[in-house]
């Protein structure tokens, strides 16, 4: 998503005319920003974009007015250093992609199917326990990270597991309306050269 400072007045992508907006290039933070200024038909030349990487030290310093990030890391971030913030959600402009996904490749499907099939299962199994026990998964985080949190992390997982449950579907779920969507998006953005046939490459069918 994108967000802002507070004391910036921006409250909006129409408020992005004319200020200085961060930019990650080549990444999905670079998708979603394209993909929301063609839903509200603002020109890139309306704004100046500024290549930006993960330290949110220029919006807080002012060299940037817009920062494109993670609800539950960049924005967390800002709140944690004292800082109030304003945020535009994909989703309010029509925009709603799959985040973290698995992949693998023909060769290890055919292969080794049950190593998949185990690995889906072990990292579904993961995701729905953390869920249920945020605290636990937050302490177990910490563990593994020396420059961690664990208040840093709590906070991450809370605001997490709205976005992991936002229907009543199962976590990991997908469906052919979904990659088609995104698709559309990839290819207005110039992510994605040619279209593919999602009928054809989406399937939730386990592989043989």
């Amino acid at each position: 998503m994108l967000f802002s400072l507070a004391k910036s007045g921006i409250n909006g992508p129409a408020d992005y005319v004319g200020k200085k907006v961060g930019l990650k290039i080549g990444g999905n933070e670079e998708l979603i920003y394209r993909a929301i200024l063609a839903k509200v038909k603002i020109d890139k030349p309306a704004l100046t974009e500024i290549p930006v990487k993960f330290d949110i030290t220029p919006l807080l310093t002012g060299t940037v007015d817009v920062w494109p990030g993670y609800l539950i890391n960049e924005v967390l971030a800002a709140k944690e250093k004292g800082f109030a913030v304003n945020v535009v959600y994909p989703s309010d402009y029509g925009i709603d992609l799959y985040a973290d996904t698995l992949f693998s490749t023909e060769k290890m499907l055919k292969e080794k199917p049950d190593v998949v099939k185990k690995f889906v299962a072990a990292t579904l199994k993961g995701w729905n326990t953390a869920i249920g026990a945020p605290e636990e998964a937050a302490k177990i985080t910490v563990k593994y990270g020396d420059k961690l949190t664990y208040d840093h992390e709590l906070a991450m997982m809370q605001a997490s597991v709205p976005l992991l449950k936002p229907d009543n579907e199962a976590v990991g779920s997908m469906d052919e309306a979904g990659w088609s969507s995104a698709q559309k998006l990839l290819l207005a953005g110039g992510f994605q050269k040619q279209p593919v046939d999602i009928a054809k490459v989406f399937t939730t069918q386990a592989t043989p």
